[in-house]
């Protein structure tokens, strides 16, 4: 058995301690609106099941409670994320027809296709200088091993970024002052570690990101393709919720 030690990534310690300084000064990182060779760009990602996505939920308006309403709710079900890899700089009207975004497709199938459902757990949340994260810990290698099989399957497309060292589900991005940036902190502080909550993704997508309808502070994945991992029918472990 793994001790809780053993099972966190010190990186999100290392995050909390960067950010939350920042956070309480009001000198933390700000979002804005999606636009051409800005954030939010063609990415491959998972999207966690129906249950962890409502504790996910849960959390995002507690963090709102205390940062304020006019944040991103990047933890809605249905936006909730684990991003593997983004592909490049944004660019307006992407679609899964062009000619790069095939490569992306045909990479994702060749990598899906030999690896296992990637398993987690939710072990807490943490905060970075433009968000709040839920941080999540691999139960086994498989998620490294889907990170490192699609860079190799991508080749010169994998160029935009260089990998990745953790794993974790943004659940507020700010965009603006933070209402109350001590409750905050203390939040997320009294939030650093729960009773780990683990799931599987059975499949993994290529998406597009777009702001939400309606004046809903929020960003949308829109998937292009989706792949289901090739041991899908390989019995998973339980959840627990």
């Amino acid at each position: 058995m793994r001790s809780e030690d053993d099972a966190r990534n010190g990186r999100f310690d290392a995050l909390f301690a960067e950010a939350a300084p920042l956070v309480s000064a009001q000198r933390g990182r700000r979002d804005s609106s999606p636009r051409p060779r800005g954030r939010w760009p063609a990415s491959v990602m998972c999207r966690p099941p129906a249950a962890t996505a409502e504790v996910l939920e849960s959390w995002m308006w507690q963090a709102l409670d205390r940062a304020g309403a006019g944040h991103y709710r990047t933890g809605l079900a249905g936006c909730s994320h684990l991003t593997v890899r983004a592909l490049e700089p944004r660019c307006e009207g992407r679609t899964g027809s062009d000619p790069v975004a095939l490569g992306w497709r045909r990479a994702l199938s060749r990598a899906a296709a030999t690896t296992a459902p990637l398993r987690f757990e939710l072990t807490g949340v943490t905060l970075a200088a433009g968000s709040v994260m839920a941080q999540l810990e691999p139960v086994d290698a498989a998620p490294w091993l889907f990170m490192a099989e699609l860079a190799q399957a991508l080749g010169p497309l994998a160029s935009h970024e260089h990998g990745r060292d953790i794993w974790y589900v943004n659940l507020v991005h700010f965009t603006g002052p933070i209402a109350d940036p001590g409750g905050l902190v203390e939040w997320v502080a009294g939030h650093r570690s729960v009773p780990p909550v683990r799931f599987a993704v059975p499949d993994v997508e290529l998406v597009t990101f777009d702001l939400a309808p309606d004046g809903v502070p929020a960003i949308v994945p829109q998937t292009l393709a989706r792949e289901v991992f090739g041991a899908a029918a390989r019995p998973a472990r339980p959840s627990c919720s």
